[in-house]
């Protein structure tokens, strides 16, 4: 070998210089080829948010399993008409349970109110106005009540939090935790 720098690179050219050992790498076995410096990782993802498979994925299972793709969408579609006939059935439950508790409320308050009426009749009318508007001003005060909140079919659904600003971000994993300061 000649010295200067023909000779530093023809020495960094031979198979047995061209691996950058530092502290923890191994060299290779022998007879293992060494990668070019040049080789690069490719890395690939894909994500796929949705209540099936992407169509790639399903085309996949129909090579191994004939069909199958088409039993997955089979079942989903079951799934979401018997999810439907389920919501179905508690909206209509929820009907009849309000309609029925409307009723019970109503006919509460007027044998209250009618309760009210005779006792004014038989001259006990504090006690008969009391009667009478009790009643009247619970059915008032649930009216305005849900008036002004709402029914819950009627609510809107909670805001998603907000997003966390500079100061208020999450540590990074990569980072190692900072020690607590114990000069305070």
């Amino acid at each position: 070998m000649s010295g200067g720098a023909s000779g530093e690179a023809e020495r960094r050219n031979t198979p047995e210089t061209e691996l950058d050992l530092t502290a923890g790498d191994q060299p290779p076995p022998p007879g293992a080829q060494a990668l070019p410096p040049a080789a690069a990782m490719v890395f690939e993802a894909s994500l796929y948010r949705g209540p099936l498979p992407d169509p790639g994925t399903l085309r996949e299972y129909d090579e191994v399993v004939p069909g199958c793709a088409k039993q997955i969408i089979d079942e989903w579609q079951s799934q979401t008409r018997h999810r439907h006939e389920q919501e179905a059935k508690m909206v209509d439950a929820n009907v009849s349970s309000l309609k029925r508790g409307q009723l019970l409320a109503g006919s509460v308050a007027i044998l209250a109110i009618l309760m009210g009426g005779l006792l004014i009749y038989a001259d006990k009318d504090a006690y008969g106005l009391v009667a009478m508007l009790a009643p009247l001003s619970l059915l008032v005060a649930a009216f305005v009540y849900f008036q002004i909140r709402g029914t819950p079919e009627k609510q809107e659904p909670p805001t998603p939090p907000k997003s966390l600003g500079p100061k208020e971000s999450p540590p990074q994993l990569s980072e190692p935790a900072a020690p607590p300061d114990q000069h305070r």
